[in-house]
């Protein structure tokens, strides 16, 4: 009879406490009405589901426009107790796309936040609103004619710089984190501060000096829950005298080999950007799908998987790719290449690649009406135009290929049916540590029976960013349930191997965070200091 008063007990209190949130919701939504408009808010049309499989219950979606309405939505949730989660422009696709970490939060989506506040042409750097995409930044600059380009990801052409940055995301010559200057940040107890430099109204190196004078806080709101970013000041890339991309293919049992030697060459200073490494299925499901919509783009007919297939695995030779970029004055580049060459010559196959050359070989093939190599020009066109600050959205199609379908909705991942999840573990920049880690993803694709996707990036002189996914369906509720279990498996495995992931997806996030550890119990207090009512992103990569 106790237990049965009990279990009584907790549900009185657990309806009791649904009531509660239920009517601070509802207070927060009619005060928010009142004070921005009607406007502040969005339609929910897909805002409780994403491309990874998760859901959540998600109150309502409010989009301000400016730091004064940021700074009014924290001060209206505070007082109604409502859990606010902030998101850029939601694109953390394989990670949770725009879903909270727990469920109850309002979205404060800031897509409407997309001023280029400034660009620097002296010193090359841009200040901007969350809401700015790496398209909207890189053809900004092209128009401009501007000296300088943004480092672009794969992702998206309508992902958020801020976004990714915040998120420690890797460009395609860097990690995004490593062009931050500062920031302006609405913290959770609703105070807004600057960091670096800029809280100085004078200074003329705000924007050119990252660290400021004092401990350096601009660190402390990347992978944080404190608040809510309105602005950033992002470093841009200065356009190199020359520019080439590299691709060495080797087989499989030269991939240690290839790394120890990519490691010197990082060290030494010959190869000054991130080394993408990708092995044959992220090759294959990567080229395979852009091949495909060019082939009927400039051959005018379907191809069937089979010729696509064949052609990508011709290309990728059973084995690691590594893909790179060698820039400056053409005399030094002309040395690194004869590094390059050095290192790599007896290992695989060498190619380069540069503006001039692509056009030339389009031109030709466009003379002779070679429509099916032109079609592969094309397709690889794409990919080296991302090394150039040249976002794209082919990469996307990738998500949906391995089930042999076309995605109506391939541009908006959280609307298809095919599902991506990602782990993504930092390892050392050698050889045995691939090898152990790829042992352990086998071991557990194994288990589980998926296959898995892998590319290594090198993120720093003695560090390697493995990009590790799956694809499933999301219309088959038991293959949904395995993808997460497998993911959650494999974050397990590869922490207690001593490779802990540097970003993890909204359902592990607990993984990560320890009680009885002195940092986030740190963290904690920082939390309790910066956002004291915990209204921002409750449970992002903290205890709270």
């Amino acid at each position: 009879m106790r237990g049965r008063v009990d279990i009584y007990v907790l549900r009185i209190r657990f309806i009791a406490a649904a009531s509660v949130a239920d009517r601070n919701h509802t207070d927060f939504i009619r005060r928010i009405g009142v004070e921005l408009g009607p406007d502040i808010f969005e339609q929910m049309t897909s805002a409780t589901r994403d491309v990874a499989g998760y859901r959540r219950d998600i109150p309502a979606v409010v989009l301000p426009g400016n730091r004064q309405q940021v700074e009014t939505t924290i001060n209206i949730a505070r007082e109604c107790r409502v859990p606010l989660y902030p998101i850029s422009r939601g694109c953390n696709w394989g990670l949770g796309s725009r879903l909270p970490a727990r469920n109850g939060c309002v979205i404060v989506d800031l897509k409407r936040m997309s001023r280029i506040i400034s660009i620097d042409e002296k010193f090359g750097y841009a200040v901007i609103e969350p809401g700015v995409t790496q398209y909207q930044l890189s053809e900004h600059l092209r128009q401009a004619r501007s000296r300088f380009y943004v480092d672009v990801t794969g992702s998206a052409r309508e992902s958020s710089i801020v976004g990714n940055t915040l998120e420690r995301g890797t460009s395609y010559n860097g990690m995004r984190p490593d062009n931050l200057v500062n920031l302006e940040i609405v913290l959770g107890s609703g105070r807004t501060v600057r960091t670096g430099f800029s809280h100085f109204e004078a200074s003329r190196t705000k924007n050119l000096f990252p660290y400021g004078i004092g401990p350096d806080l601009t660190g402390s709101f990347v992978q944080s829950n404190f608040g809510i970013v309105t602005s950033m000041t992002v470093k841009l890339l200065l356009k190199p005298d020359y520019h080439t991309s590299v691709s060495v293919a080797v087989p499989k049992p030269c991939l240690s080999q290839l790394i120890d030697a990519l490691r010197d060459l990082r060290q030494d200073g010959t190869i000054d950007c991130v080394v993408h490494l990708c092995d044959q299925r992220r090759g294959e499901i990567s080229f395979s799908p852009i091949l495909y919509e060019k082939i009927k783009e400039y051959c005018g007919y379907t191809p069937t998987r089979t010729e696509i297939e064949s052609t990508v695995r011709g290309m990728t030779n059973d084995g690691w790719s590594a893909v790179f970029c060698l820039s400056g004055p053409a005399s030094v580049v002309r040395e690194k290449k004869r590094l390059v060459k050095k290192r790599f010559k007896s290992m695989g196959t060498i190619k380069y690649i540069d503006a001039q050359r692509l056009a030339t070989i389009k031109k030709i093939c466009s003379l002779l009406r070679l429509r099916k190599k032109l079609a592969l020009v094309a397709a690889y066109e794409e990919l080296y135009g991302m090394t150039r600050g040249i976002p794209t959205d082919e990469a996307l199609r990738s998500i949906y290929w391995p089930h042999r379908t076309e995605e109506a909705h391939w541009k908006q991942p959280d609307l298809g049916e095919s599902g991506i999840l990602f782990a993504v573990p930092v390892i050392p920049m050698d050889g045995e540590s691939a090898l152990h880690l790829i042992d352990i993803v086998d071991a557990v694709k194994l288990e589980y029976k998926f296959d898995y996707a892998m590319t290594l990036n090198t993120i720093n002189h003695s560090s390697l960013e493995a990009v590790i996914s799956i694809n499933f369906r999301l219309t088959d509720e038991s293959e949904t349930k395995m993808a997460h279990s497998f993911i959650s498996r494999l974050i397990q495995r590869v922490n207690d191997a001593g490779y802990p992931p540097y970003r993890v997806d909204i359902e592990n996030m607990d993984k990560m965070v320890y009680e009885d550890d002195e940092y986030w119990q740190l963290v904690r207090e920082l939390k309790g200091i910066l956002d004291p009512e915990e209204v921002i992103s409750p449970g992002r990569y903290n205890m709270v």
